[in-house]
């Protein structure tokens, strides 16, 4: 973080999230995931009321299964909050309300109210062609 407290995060195909500084020739790797490792951050959210918050999710390289991290401390460290998930599309954060957290999957959506501690699921009853790909 800057002294401003702003950062940039990306999420790389590498697995990992790294937060610059000030200037983009100071980055860091921060993240649930490691360069051996064969997971790949695939999405990244940001918390809009407080930009230390972050969720990722984590998608193995072939059969692409995925679990969403969370991160409170600006990606210094991760917790597992959502595991065994289809191929994750969106992650999605209310600004109204950051408890609320939003992961869209080919076949639905999981819904957290309370920052991650629990999820509902929703499924579509048919599986479309298409995946949804947005929230």
């Amino acid at each position: 973080m800057s002294s401003r407290g702003r950062a940039l995060f990306i999420a790389l195909s590498l697995g990992c999230v790294q937060p610059t500084a000030a200037a983009v020739d100071l980055w860091t790797t921060h993240g649930p995931f490691t360069p051996e490792s064969i997971a790949s951050a695939g999405r990244l959210a940001v918390d809009p009321r407080t930009p230390t918050t972050l969720y990722a999710s984590e998608n193995l390289s072939f059969d692409c299964g995925s679990a969403i991290f969370k991160s409170t401390n600006g990606g210094d460290s991760w917790q597992n909050v959502l595991d065994a998930i289809d191929c994750v599309n969106t992650i999605a954060i209310n600004p109204v309300d950051p408890r609320i957290v939003h992961v869209s999957v080919g076949n639905g959506f999981h819904t957290s109210r309370d920052g991650g501690i629990s999820w509902e699921t929703y499924v579509m009853e048919q599986r479309s062609t298409e995946d949804i790909t947005s929230l």
